[in-house]
């Protein structure tokens, strides 16, 4: 929304009069012009550091102003202005009022005095400076434009679009007014209307791309991606393929997890120009995001060759090697290069910061990440990232410091505050305060909840259920074993670590890719790529619903079975070509199992098991990256956990038992050597010692699981529910027979019904009835 920050500030008052001699004295008129001069001398000057945000030095020169000219009202109305950008707002009403008696006819004091009313939180005093303003002079451009935004924001889309228009057809060629049209229309789902204004302003001939990036610009910051992507199509579609504009559709797309789509849009921008370092960026981002990390290097070193003096582009590519080769010296060079550039680049101290810990450095690791907490003091990602590296905490000192940080926060967005809350849940823990704890971490689920549901990722009891059973129905043990002898890929090289999430699947592939025969991958997405392109393929053109997986698999021919075989074990060698094993350890690979085993019926399956409690509290304290909302409320958690345990107890009855190994975390940390041998046998290796001392394997670790990695195998992750245990009725009731057989688990559920049969008896007033 536009909003006048920083004014213009016109300097075409004259000074008064200065002395006493004639007005036709050659002597008044020089010193006239020569005070003149001076006068606007000190207003360019004080302007110009206005402008560059230098407030006290325009406050000197204005002061030196106004003790020559004390009732000039352009001097009074710039004070106005520095007082109102330090939100001292009785200051500069005052002063915008003095400047508004000196000088009436001066609409701009006047629109100027409205924003300071809107800033200040009084939109009915600002309404009235705008009446007063357009009464004045009707034809005014900006006032119709400030009184638009201010009837936008109180929800009057129809009044507001009237003064849109009035400013449009007055002064046509400011943009940024068809844009905040544009944008306000399809924010209130008037979505053809919207787009007319975008046509009317190519119709006028106004420049209608920049138009169309802006509003697209402004709906993104307003976190509405989707609506985003659909101004930039509808402009790429009028205007053809425009580098910007393509490349701020990658960005859109990415936000709304459309990254095949993103991978498109960047495609067609390197096709509207190859060399265009924004082109080449998008591009890198779009294959980061597909894992396809080699290709995005090229890319990406591309742009740091083409932009040398840009460090965002080297601390990119350093974080992309991570990827590739864990060649950390390299990544460390890259960052220094960056620090060369702008030794305020707080994301390359952040990089940094990380590379020390998959190094196991974390003195050096916590020393970089607070130099990235003083270059970006309002970014919560690094505080985050601090405390969870910092052992000793105190209630006093760390965690007064993370709250008052979270207090001078201003405009603060629902990821920054659901990442603080996640911050301080894990502070209240590490003090051993559980009820604190456990409140903070439900304010980070409810808002990630608020985040994800715009996305529409919403958990669905009824359909995960449904889609279990449609496994069972066509997974039987007979279908697989049948379809493996018809349509399975020989090959031996995939190993699949599945689970549920933080259940012990880093910590298994870390033991593996310790063995020298074995590339551990990381957390793959191409079987989940590979059911998606199907799923398209077998839905009917025009469908009001998708064939969605598993229903579309007896389709399915020969040739499909054999290209989705082939793809994967392509990806594959983009990790290691050479390698007889490698490891795909995405966990919510235990719902394509059946898939899997018809693919590569000689691939290895390991399944991680852990405590069911455990497993689903490390979830539910979890800020994890892509969403997985089925762990924001305890209820849904213990639900999602018995369906997982349903599709594993399917898959132990119908895949061959010498393809699936499972693996009991528990066991895993008590009896390490046995339980690793074990490991390395099913996937049909030789023993290798380098398996027990998987702690010193430096490779790229980029899971929540980073640091224990990095240290010897230890039982303290056993239990680490007990605490919580009175807080954490809904997750026992939910995991139902799949819950511990504890006292402290039957007190839990009891306390939990005592309290919603005592809340179900209280009376409630009808009209808090009808509000729930």
């Amino acid at each position: 929304m536009a909003e006048q920050t920083s004014p213009v500030f016109r300097q075409d008052s004259r000074p008064p009069q200065q002395g006493a001699a004639s007005a036709d004295s050659p002597v008044f008129r020089a010193n006239q012009q020569d005070a003149e001069t001076q006068h606007q001398r000190l207003l360019g000057a004080a302007l110009r550091a206005y402008n560059a945000g230098q407030l006290d030095r325009a406050d000197q020169l204005l002061a030196s102003a106004r003790k020559r000219w004390p009732r000039d009202g352009d001097t009074m109305h710039l004070l106005g202005l520095v007082a109102w950008q330090r939100k001292q707002y009785d200051s500069a009403v005052a002063k915008i009022r003095s400047a508004i008696r000196a000088n009436p006819a001066k609409l701009e004091y006047r629109t100027n005095l409205a924003a300071v009313y809107r800033s200040a939180g009084k939109p009915d005093k600002a309404g009235r400076e705008l009446k007063r303003a357009l009464e004045l002079d009707p034809e005014n451009a900006a006032a119709h434009v400030n009184m638009a935004n201010l009837l936008r924001e109180n929800g009057d889309v129809v009044n507001a679009a009237s003064h849109y228009t009035k400013a449009i057809w007055i002064k046509p060629d400011n943009l940024r007014v068809w844009a905040d049209f544009a944008s306000m229309l399809i924010e209130d789902d008037r979505w053809q209307d919207g787009l007319e204004v975008l046509h009317q302003a190519d119709a006028w001939e106004k420049d209608g791309l920049t138009v169309a990036r802006t509003t697209a610009a402004f709906l993104f910051q307003r976190k509405r991606p989707h609506a985003s992507v659909a101004v930039l199509e509808d402009a790429a579609e009028r205007h053809g393929d425009e580098v910007q504009c393509l490349t701020n559709m990658v960005q859109a797309l990415f936000a709304t997890e459309r990254y095949a789509e993103a991978f498109h849009a960047a495609r067609r921008a390197l096709r509207a120009d190859r060399e265009s370092v924004l082109a080449n960026s998008a591009m890198a981002h779009a294959l980061s995001a597909l894992r396809r990390y080699r290709w995005a290097v090229r890319f990406m070193e591309y742009c740091v060759e083409q932009a040398p003096q840009a460090p965002q582009y080297r601390v990119q590519l350093a974080n992309l090697v991570g990827w590739v080769d864990s060649d950390t010296e390299r990544q460390k060079a890259l960052c220094r290069e960056a620090l060369e550039i702008n030794p305020n680049f707080g994301p390359a101290y952040g990089q940094l910061s990380s590379i020390a810990q998959i190094e196991g450095d974390f003195e050096a690791a916590r020393d970089y990440i607070q130099k990235a907490m003083a270059c970006m003091p309002k970014a919560p990602g690094p505080v985050m990232q601090f405390y969870n590296m910092q052992k000793d905490i105190t209630e006093e000192d760390d965690i007064a410091t993370v709250l008052a940080r979270l207090e001078s926060h201003e405009n603060i967005t629902i990821g920054e505050l659901a990442i603080y809350n996640y911050t301080l849940g894990n502070l209240f823990d590490k003090v051993k305060a559980p009820e604190r704890a456990i409140f903070y971490y439900k304010a980070a689920n409810g808002l990630n909840q608020i985040q994800w549901k715009k996305k529409g990722a919403v958990y669905s009891r009824e359909q995960t259920e449904r889609v279990v059973a449609e496994n069972r129905e066509i997974f039987t043990a007979d279908y697989i074993r049948e379809m493996q002898a018809a349509y399975g890929n020989p090959s031996e090289r995939p190993v699949f670590i599945l689970g549920m999430p933080r259940s012990g699947t880093t910590l298994v592939e870390q033991i593996l890719s310790s063995h020298p025969d074995v590339c551990g991958a990381g957390e793959l997405a191409k079987m989940t790529q590979l059911v998606s392109a199907a799923t398209q393929r077998h839905t009917p053109r025009g469908a009001q619903e998708q064939r969605n997986y598993p229903l579309w698999v007896p389709e399915a021919k020969a040739d499909e079975f054999a290209a989705m075989a082939r793809q994967y074990l392509e990806y594959l060698d983009e990790f290691d070509a050479e390698k007889p094993r490698v490891t795909d350890k995405m966990p919510h690979n235990f719902t394509l199992v059946g898939l899997i085993a018809i693919l590569f019926p000689n691939a290895r399956i390991i399944h991680c098991m852990r405590d069911p409690v455990d497993v689903c509290l490390s979830c539910f304290r979890q800020n994890f990256a892509a969403p997985h909302p089925y762990s924001l409320e305890l209820s849904d958690l213990g639900h999602h956990y018995r369906q997982y345990r349903a599709y594993m107890a399917h898959w132990r009855q119908v895949v061959p038992s010498e393809q699936l190994y499972e693996v009991q975390y528990e066991e895993l940390v008590q009896d390490q050597e046995r339980v690793s041998r074990e490991l390395v046998d099913h996937i049909g290796l030789d023993w290798d010692d380098n398996c027990l001392q998987f702690h010193q394997k430096e490779r790229a670790v980029k899971t929540a699981s980073l640091a224990q990695v990095r240290q010897p195998i230890y039982t303290k992750s056993m239990k680490k529910w007990k605490p919580y245990a009175p807080y954490l009725g809904e997750l026992f009731r939910a995991l139902g027979d799949c819950a511990p057989d504890d006292p402290e688990v039957a007190d839990a559920i009891a306390k939990l019904e005592a309290r919603e049969a005592e809340q179900a008896a209280q009376p409630q007033p009808e009209d808090a009835v009808a509000e729930q």
